[in-house]
């Protein structure tokens, strides 16, 4: 009789645990170079404000939040496609996949002209918030600018999600680091002034990322239409609208749209109203502080969307258990590399801070914003690995089509919970930036758990996509 620990069974073990490993690096790692280089030049986006002046860096950041907020709707939703295309793969429907993707690219389209009044009247929205006119006017243009290429975010989403969901990340992974590189030099170009064009300062940030976003899908809408697509997939026989596809899309999409629109809106309210009215400089750190985290989060996003897919193809197949187990090595791995980041917060916080700080600002400034920055990212250390639960459950149910009650728990918690105690702690109980920061560490906490439970409860397995049930 074989014991666990005989050395033909270790070895089948090793082998299989590797074989898990390799199947989550090949869909995940693409698609976590592909958001490390969106980050990367969102980094760089804001070092290149920081220079340009502290209104501009604090404008940047009340102004991303918010176009993120409209852009979150539009992505989260558009996104989901990946979960039929990967549920179609494990059924073996190829040309399903195709016909979904266009499902969201005609989604893009429509949701492009429902956002033209915030490209009309952008400062309305900033009007709303006590920011000073010195930040509020170049955050107007800014978001303004930015609503320009919604189609070009759902585009993007629909398009990358096709690709990854039939396991070639690597072609999305190509095209963002291509128009990631272009963004840079259009920002250096349009924002100082370089090779011709006027210096336009924060709105030429904005202008770099809307043609960014259009070469992207540009780029994958070649690829997709190419030749061998078309013949495994027929993706040009398929172009027109279709209202029971469409409407399956949006019943799993729609609900994680709005999770991630109104999660990332409780962060715009937490961003312009707790903590824009502490003043520019604790704005401007609250920025940088968002940046430097994004390089902990956004690897983790990339594991996220790959945990998606593989959970999908999995469940086409009916195979349950290798999802769950893919699902919670995704995990391991995302809780293993945030908790690595976080000890880099905790021993370098003024290096990381030092990047950002606004070299035009008075030098009294200077010191502010290092020694608030400083204070947000031990802050931020703390719930590194309650994030990456938070991030990795999130695509692990998405892949299930499991959407509904991710969004109502997060909703809840974001609306009810976070920013109530954020004004208490900020405001009441006069903690400043620190009670903000609290209520956000304990906030990431309570959902990442959440999700965890809702995950290891197996409710998933219950819902069918294809039936329009979008949660059990």
């Amino acid at each position: 009789m074989a014991h666990s620990d005989d050395p033909p069974v270790v070895a089948a073990q090793t082998l299989d645990a590797w074989r898990d490993f390799r199947e989550v690096m090949e869909i995940s790692l693409p698609t976590i170079v592909a958001m490390a280089s969106h980050t990367v030049m969102g980094f760089i986006d804001t070092i290149m404000l920081a220079h340009y002046g502290t209104n501009e860096l604090a404008a940047v950041g009340a102004a991303g939040v918010m176009s993120f907020v409209v852009g979150a709707f539009i992505f989260g939703t558009a996104s989901c496609t990946s979960t039929f295309v990967s549920q179609c793969m494990g059924r073996g429907e190829p040309q399903e996949c195709a016909r979904y993707t266009w499902q969201g690219i005609w989604f893009g389209m429509g949701a492009q002209a429902l956002v033209v009044p915030l490209i009309v009247w952008p400062d309305a929205v900033f009007a709303l918030f006590d920011l000073e006119a010195a930040v509020s006017g170049p955050a107007g243009q800014y978001f303004g600018l930015r609503m320009a290429h919604m189609a070009g975010t759902a585009g993007y989403a629909a398009l990358s999600s096709f690709f990854q969901g039939i396991s070639r990340p690597g072609i999305p992974m190509w095209v963002a680091i291509i128009s990631n590189l272009f963004n840079a030099g259009a920002d250096w170009a349009l924002i100082f002034g370089k090779l011709g064009f006027p210096a336009m300062g924060i709105g030429g940030a904005a202008w770099a990322t809307v043609a960014a976003s259009y070469l992207q899908v540009l780029l994958l809408l070649a690829a997709f239409l190419s030749g061998p697509m078309h013949e495994r997939f027929r993706t040009r026989s398929c172009a027109g609208p279709d209202l029971r596809r469409f409407w399956r899309l949006m019943a799993i999409g729609a609900p994680a749209g709005l999770n991630f629109m109104l999660d990332v809106a409780s962060w715009a309210v937490f961003t312009n109203a707790l903590i824009g009215p502490l003043g520019r400089n604790v704005l401007a750190a609250n920025t940088a502080t968002g940046q430097i985290t994004s390089l902990s989060f956004m690897p983790a996003v990339g594991v996220n969307k790959g945990i998606t897919v593989l959970v999908g193809q999995y469940i086409g197949r009916r195979d349950f258990a290798a999802a769950k187990r893919l699902a919670y090595l995704g995990l391991k791995l995302a809780m293993a590399y945030m908790a690595v980041m976080g000890l880099l917060f905790l021993l370098f916080p003024g290096p990381l801070m030092g990047m950002f700080v606004p070299q035009r600002a008075a030098a009294a400034s200077r010191v502010e914003i290092l020694d608030i920055g400083r204070k947000m990212l031990i802050f931020a250390a703390v719930y590194q690995a309650f994030d990456a639960i938070w991030i990795v459950m999130m695509g692990a149910l998405r892949g299930a089509g499991d959407t509904r009650f991710p969004a109502v728990v997060c909703v809840g918690l974001a609306w009810g919970f976070l920013l109530p105690l954020g004004y208490l702690l900020t405001y009441r109980l006069g903690w400043g930036y620190v009670g903000a920061w609290t209520a956000s560490a304990v906030h990431t906490a309570v959902a990442g758990l959440v999700l965890l439970w809702r995950f290891a409860s197996g409710g998933w397995r219950k819902i069918d996509i294809f039936k329009g049930a979008a949660s059990s």
